[in-house]
């Protein structure tokens, strides 16, 4: 079934195809410094906002996840399902920068993570989470 078959559904893909620009969009993304995907974070096109935590895009290519539900513990199984087996039937993005680790108080540390934007189908828009 594809996504015109459902009524009323969004297409992500096509709303991001809509912004032909991104903030990184044609950089080296190992030439842009910490300080300047901190402040991208709170400019950049959202693609997730949920009780703190923020996903944007950053690229055609990139996202930059942040806030209370990113923890520099995700980045790394994130990086251990990539290395294994998993990796050829669970699509896992590539984790290029953990930044910004501060402490929080109820989960231990929160940080920013910069990985690949992976195109699929929301569970959260399938009712499924």
């Amino acid at each position: 079934m594809e996504n015109s078959d459902i009524p009323d559904a969004p297409s992500l893909q096509m709303q991001m195809q809509s912004l032909k620009y991104f903030p990184l969009d044609d950089c080296d993304i190992s030439q842009v410094s910490d300080e300047t995907l901190t402040t991208l974070f709170d400019t950049a096109p959202a693609l997730h906002s949920y009780e703190g935590t923020r996903v944007v895009r950053m690229s055609h290519t990139l996202v930059l996840k942040g806030g209370r539900g990113a923890r520099p513990s995700e980045a790394n199984i994130l990086n251990l399902v990539a290395e294994c087996d998993g990796s050829e039937t669970i699509r896992v993005p590539k984790v290029y920068r953990v930044l910004n680790i501060e402490p929080d108080e109820i989960y231990g540390y929160k940080c920013l993570i910069l990985m690949d934007f992976i195109d699929a189908f929301q569970l959260s828009n399938a009712g499924v989470i």
